[in-house]
């Protein structure tokens, strides 16, 4: 099925049992639902007598739109005196809940983004974007096991598309080598750079992940390469010096090591730098 346009709404008059149902089905269609109701709160009681057997069958695919939908607020009711009324358009379109979830990214607000982009996945649920940046936001929580997860969906997706994509490679990589899952993080950054043979960052985290796997070689060949590309920061240079002096050559390491300290700013990682570095400085 193709996917249903941006611009695409619906209004439910009704905030009952089948109107709810009916908001999630179009939304698993990616179609935008407002729900209006007469009622100013939920009734505790339902009018409901049977649930009928295609209810029943629906269920299985709707329940998790539903508890979704209800925990990230896809859906708002707007109370109405009368329906003849002017409604309000109450569930955003797709691509302004991903610029939201961002922005609530820049404001550390970790857990309002995650629902957002959660929002995005029902309303896309085929496209990778949602999952990349919930991907995102879990490191930035420090769940890393949850970003895992979440850039693995994005890679599906990109997948399914015809695509691959190194950013989505590299920022897995990143997730499984914060777990210590030194090997797989090795592998999803070679895959980076297959995908994009000038992606910079994928060959200085390979180049991190053999240091951490105690390979300087291997380390050192990858971090060079980043360098090729001209790919200027200052975790080049800290990042080679490591390697340097797992290979044994202290003399290039301390060298370096010594730039790299009057070049950083004052501040914790230059006193961490001068540190790790002392042995050899």
């Amino acid at each position: 099925m193709a996917q249903t346009p941006e611009a695409t709404n619906a209004q439910i008059v009704g905030a009952g049992p089948a109107c709810l149902a009916s908001a999630c089905e179009l939304a698993r269609h990616s179609v935008a639902a407002g729900i209006i109701d007469q009622l100013v709160k939920s009734s505790k009681k339902s009018n409901a007598l049977v649930i009928h057997a295609r209810i029943v069958g629906s269920a299985q695919i709707c329940w998790y739109f539903v508890l979704i939908s209800l925990a990230t607020i896809n859906c708002f009711f707007t109370v109405l005196p009368s329906f003849s009324q002017t409604t309000q358009q109450v569930v955003t379109r797709p691509g302004d809940v991903l610029k939201e979830g961002r922005k609530l990214i820049d404001q550390r607000r970790y857990e309002e983004a995650v629902a957002r982009f959660k929002q995005y996945c029902l309303m896309r649920p085929q496209e990778s974007n949602g999952y990349f940046w919930s991907g995102i936001t879990y490191d930035e929580m420090g769940n890393y096991s949850a970003s895992e997860k979440s850039y693995r969906d994005a890679l599906v997706r990109a997948e399914n598309e015809g695509m691959d994509s190194a950013e989505i490679r590299t920022n897995l990589g990143n997730a499984l080598l914060k777990q210590k899952k030194i090997d797989e993080a090795i592998e999803e950054y070679k895959r980076a750079n297959e995908v994009d043979p000038l992606c910079a960052l994928a060959k200085l985290n390979l180049g991190r992940a053999y240091i951490e796997k105690g390979d300087g070689a291997s380390a050192l060949s990858a971090i060079d390469k980043c360098a090729d590309l001209h790919f200027k920061g200052l975790h080049v240079k800290y990042y080679r010096a490591k390697a340097l002096l797992l290979l044994g050559r202290k003399d290039e390491a301390a060298s370096l090591a010594k730039q790299l300290i009057m070049d950083l700013p004052e501040g914790s990682f230059k006193n961490d730098v001068r540190q790790e570095f002392s042995g050899i400085i």
